[in-house]
């Protein structure tokens, strides 16, 4: 009797459609009904359209991929004028082969570079951006904006392992390396106009870490296991096979030709799995890019298309 009473009072259910369910004194409250029904339309989505088929983005979001394209670009043409290796990473690689371009919700861009090519990088955009509304931070990666602008290319270090890995109980090993030489890092944002990642180390610092605790002090060797800067900030542990980035090729985003890994679905499924299949949000956006937009920014975002035309 009592018990009957306390769940007449307060009891946590489902009803006959799955929602979950709060019965208080005998009446019904659904809970998070928006939520329950966003994952209904979610899933017709995935059971009725070809993920590949997805219409592009729209308004704001679209100006803004396509001024990012024109930064992508400028820094990849100063790649190749200056005989730097580079390659599209991430977002950008998963949306160059699932949709020709920006994947419809994704709002910045992402390349990867060796790290002695990615050193030089720097030092010709300390030269190229002078007098420009051009700039860059390196902290877990070079970033680089222009103006207060919402646009953000990132740009990933990869260092050349002391030997190919070929075990599990290699593969290990490094991670467990990564992972005690990470517990030295601290990241935090700090913002002054610009959105920016510190670290708690100088570049000297992490690069003796690295030299230390990661590569146990013996010579980086070419061709080699490639491995993700243990500095920057990622999802998982990651490092590459030589032959699944080398040799290059190119591949279309956007309508331009850039440099892509040689074993391109390898690297999608190391980084996302089923590539090819929905992913569990479909709202994703950086905070700190939405953040940007203004009447301004827009403003600039159409002068800068324009002039780049």
């Amino acid at each position: 009797m009592i018990k009957r009473f306390l769940q007449y009072i307060f009891k946590i259910t489902r009803d006959y459609e799955g929602r979950k369910i709060v019965i208080l004194f005998g009446k019904t409250f659904i809970i998070n009904q928006n939520g329950y029904e966003l994952k209904q339309i979610k899933a017709f989505l995935e059971l009725s359209t070809d993920i590949t088929k997805l219409p592009k983005a729209t308004g704001i979001p679209r100006l803004i991929q396509k001024a990012n394209v024109i930064l992508l670009k400028h820094i990849t043409d100063l790649c190749e004028e200056n005989d730097l290796v580079y390659w599209i990473n991430y977002g950008t690689l998963l949306g160059a082969v699932r949709h020709g371009g920006f994947i419809p919700w994704d709002d910045d861009l992402d390349i990867c570079m060796p790290r002695d090519d990615w050193e030089k990088l720097i030092k010709i955009l300390d030269e190229k951006f002078k007098d420009t509304q051009y700039y860059y931070n390196v902290s877990d990666c070079l970033r680089v904006y222009y103006r207060n602008t919402p646009l953000q290319l990132d740009i990933f270090p990869l260092d050349y392992y002391y030997k190919h890995i070929e075990t599990q109980e290699e593969v290990d090993h490094l991670f467990d390396k990564i992972n005690k030489a990470k517990t030295h890092l601290k990241y935090y944002v700090e913002k002054d106009n610009i959105f920016d990642i510190k670290l708690n180390k100088s570049y000297e610092e992490l690069r003796k870490l690295h030299n230390d605790i990661v590569m146990e002090n013996k010579p980086a060797i070419k061709p080699a296991s490639l491995i993700r800067a243990f500095e920057t900030r990622v999802w998982h542990l990651s490092y590459y096979p030589y032959d699944w980035i080398f040799p290059l090729q190119k591949i279309e985003f956007e309508g331009e030709m850039f440099y892509a890994p040689n074993k391109i679905s390898t690297v999608l499924y190391e980084n996302y799995g089923d590539y090819m299949q929905f992913p569990k949000t479909l709202t994703h956006q950086h905070k700190n890019i939405q953040e940007k937009i203004t009447p301004n920014t827009i403003a600039f975002l159409e002068d800068y298309i324009k002039e780049a035309k």
